[in-house]
């Protein structure tokens, strides 16, 4: 089995397992280990959907970007004007492979990285017009694709949905980004 295989499980056609039973408000240890049941499932959940949603941005793209460069190119268009070190510590990556990255990123025209008037030691990294427009056609790609995903839902379930994955994202970044400072 090869590295990625492991790492990354295939969506496939399997059905979810059931949840456990209706919790009760109490801490015993039985409370504890559902939980922890629950949190197991929701991870490995969210590791597939994940897996999905990545899947579905390669066909979206259409070879226009890979699923790297739309990562820092989406970091850089939520921050706006940043820093290769910026996009390095929040990301969890070298400064090497950042500024590799940018490299053939400002060769597409996507990025622009000027130096600081201020300290000319400072590279500041913005997002060129052609980026927001190649990305605006890849999203709405993307967009549609997941449109399908939704037929037979509910408005409201959507809606569920994206308020649960927005206090879910907000939480993780939360936790990512302590400590990290641009």
């Amino acid at each position: 089995m090869d590295r990625r295989a492991a790492r990354s499980p295939r969506v496939t056609s399997e059905k979810p397992r059931p949840r456990p039973g209706p919790r009760s408000g109490s801490r015993s240890p039985a409370h504890a280990r559902s939980r922890e049941a629950a949190i197991d499932e929701a991870y490995g959940t969210l590791r597939r959907t994940i897996g999905a949603f990545h899947a579905l941005h390669r066909r979206a793209a259409e070879g226009e970007i890979t699923g790297a460069q739309t990562l820092l190119l989406r970091f850089i268009a939520v921050k706006g004007q940043t820093s290769p070190k910026g996009i390095a510590d929040a990301l969890g990556l070298t400064q090497g492979t950042v500024t590799s990255a940018l490299d053939k990123l400002e060769e597409q025209g996507l990025v622009e990285r000027t130096r600081s008037e201020e300290d000319r030691r400072v590279v500041h990294v913005t997002l060129t017009p052609s980026a927001d427009e190649m990305m605006g056609r890849v999203e709405a790609r993307a967009r549609t694709h997941l449109g399908t995903l939704f037929e037979g839902w509910s408005v409201e379930e959507i809606r569920t949905l994206e308020a649960l994955l927005e206090k879910l994202s907000a939480r993780a970044w939360e936790q990512c980004s302590v400590g990290s400072q641009d």
